[in-house]
């Protein structure tokens, strides 16, 4: 049986509170929706540890939204959040940044719009499975806490060479496969072409650390989904993911991947207190 989605929707505007109703019935996913009109009763919800997907309006009574995932985040909460804002305070795109949002929605927006945010939470939610080949042991492991710190929820699995990656391939489904072009014996491109023949849906992305712009139209030209060049970070796996399975990308593109710090400087606090004033 599919997990329900438990969805929060912050908001002192009731037609919003509906809209956010309408979505998660057109969205076709299981959801169970928790709908409030202040910052302090947010609070509260986020602190119960179980919220999945929330939606938080940034001026609220008693408690603004940027407060509440402030102190929310201070005390752990991981909560999947988007933002929800009229006009564009001073400095609340660093906050949200800062504060690990997803996205930040401007009023006024469309059901379509917040339809696309729960479509990305279900499959970033969801285990991911992918499959690292460099012939490199220290490439891989940095290849593997770049993926770990975007905001898919990847299951990683490592081969050495392409053969390995083959046999992996034969006896498991991946997901998405980060292929290093540069490899011995059986190099990237050669890879990609009997991984294609083995499983011609696979998802490959190419990586190289030589930008070459004929190598990255031929393995597009293969069937490649996409082409990274080394070094790359998490904002760019997150990108590249987006595009792979046909994500809405985000216009909140944050700087320090996707992971929750366990603590929050007086930095952050200041940009919060800023945007939510």
């Amino acid at each position: 049986m599919p997990h329900t989605i438990s969805m929060l929707v912050a908001d002192d505007e009731h037609l919003i509170q509906d809209l956010f109703v309408e979505a998660a019935r057109e969205s076709q996913l299981p959801l169970r929706i928790t709908a409030t009109d202040n910052g302090r009763e947010c609070l509260t919800l986020l602190k119960g540890g179980n919220i999945d997907l929330a939606f938080i309006d940034i001026h609220m009574p008693e408690l603004s939204g940027m407060e509440a995932i402030w102190v929310a985040r201070k005390q752990g909460v991981g909560t999947f959040i988007t933002l929800i804002s009229g006009a564009m305070p001073p400095n609340v795109l660093e906050a949200a940044q800062r504060l690990k949002a997803y996205e930040v929605l401007h009023k006024p927006f469309t059901i379509d719009d917040i339809v696309a945010i729960i479509r990305t939470y279900a499959r970033v939610s969801a285990p991911m499975k992918v499959l690292i080949v460099d012939d490199s042991s220290t490439v891989r492991t940095v290849v593997q806490k770049v993926i770990q710190q975007s905001v898919f929820n990847c299951e990683i699995t490592e081969a050495a060479d392409a053969a390995s990656a083959i046999q992996c391939c034969t006896e498991q489904t991946f997901d998405t496969v980060l292929l290093d072009w540069n490899m011995p014996s059986i190099d990237g491109f050669a890879a990609l072409q009997r991984l294609l023949a083995l499983r011609p849906d696979l998802k490959v992305i190419m990586i190289s650390a030589d930008r070459d712009e004929m190598k990255e139209r031929k393995a597009h030209e293969a069937g490649a989904h996409g082409f990274l060049y080394k070094p790359f970070y998490a904002e760019n796996i997150d990108r590249m993911l987006h595009a792979v399975h046909r994500l809405r990308m985000p216009s909140l593109i944050r700087k320090n991947g996707g992971s929750m710090p366990e603590r929050f400087g007086s930095g952050v606090a200041d940009a919060v207190m800023a945007a939510g004033a």
